[in-house]
């Protein structure tokens, strides 16, 4: 259960908030500033990466189905294996400056991040400071991650001011608990008391995705660990995964990972959990 233990504290959105653990101050990984020509770009954030976008141009930023505008000098943050597309708006070329971060694991200093900060002026004295770290790395990275981890705390606000819903808290425990049953999504409403459609404008809010599209990530997630880490038998693994009947799993590994279950574990492929589109989210049995 480490894994969706993380999976759930890692990727918590409520009204546009993460929380995470600033304790100890987030490790900085990699960290720069780029200029681009393309109108549009389009990534998977890795699985185990938090990134920090300071943009310098306006545009329409889509984070798993969540679509909101962006000018510059925003402060956008990508959670692990978020979807993200950016349509980029001005005269190229288009600038940002990034860093990738790993919050410390625990509760300890627990913050919510706002997805989305509007900081105009005072982003223009990050990005100038943040720049000045940038010419300083060939000497010391001490400016420069000084600059890095105040802007998170900047912009960071208390978690107990944005507690989650209740209702999908308990959904989520149920989903991840049961990810080798029968999972339908009206069942599920049910079982945590509220209608079905009251549940997917939950989710919705809260993830950028319906309940059913919520099921699927994270069997394709499941999926990909147990066939990338383990020696599990690939019958157990589809079952572990929903899918008992062998022929279904394959399809349904091919259809969200891009590859058959022996060419993952294989390592045959590079894959991309959300590589593939989603299934209708009409479809109310996962």
């Amino acid at each position: 259960m480490q894994l969706f233990d993380h999976f759930l504290y890692t990727h918590i959105v409520r009204q546009q908030y993460f929380r995470v653990s600033l304790a100890g101050q987030p490790e900085i990984r990699t960290s720069g500033a780029f200029a681009d020509e393309s109108t549009d770009i389009s990534w998977t954030q890795p699985r185990d990466l938090w990134q920090a976008l300071l943009l310098e141009h306006s545009g329409v930023f889509t984070m798993n189905g969540h679509t909101f505008e962006v000018e510059p000098f925003d402060l956008v943050i990508v959670p692990p294996s978020s979807r993200n597309e950016v349509h980029r708006t001005g005269e190229a070329p288009y600038v940002y400056s990034y860093f990738t971060f790993c919050p410390e694991e625990g509760v300890r200093d627990e913050m919510a991040l706002p997805l989305h900060s509007r900081l105009g002026d005072e982003g223009r004295f990050w990005n100038l400071n943040f720049r000045r770290g940038l010419s300083r790395l060939q000497i010391s990275r001490t400016s420069l991650h000084i600059v890095a981890r105040s802007m998170l705390w900047a912009v960071a606000q208390e978690a107990a001011s944005h507690e989650r819903n209740v209702f999908v808290a308990e959904a989520e425990r149920i989903v991840i608990e049961g990810l080798a049953d029968t999972l339908r999504i009206d069942q599920l409403a049910k079982r945590v008391g509220i209608s079905q459609g009251q549940l997917s404008r939950l989710f919705l809010a809260e993830h950028g995705r319906t309940p059913l599209q919520y099921i699927r990530d994270t069997r394709a997630e499941h999926a990909h660990h147990l066939l990338t880490t383990t020696t599990t038998p690939l019958k157990q693994v589809g079952a572990a995964c929903g899918y008992p009947n062998p022929h279904h799993f394959n399809r349904f590994v091919r259809e969200r990972l891009g590859a058959s279950p022996r060419a993952i574990r294989n390592k045959q492929v590079h894959v991309d959990v959300f590589r593939v589109k989603m299934y209708s989210a009409s479809l109310d049995k996962a």
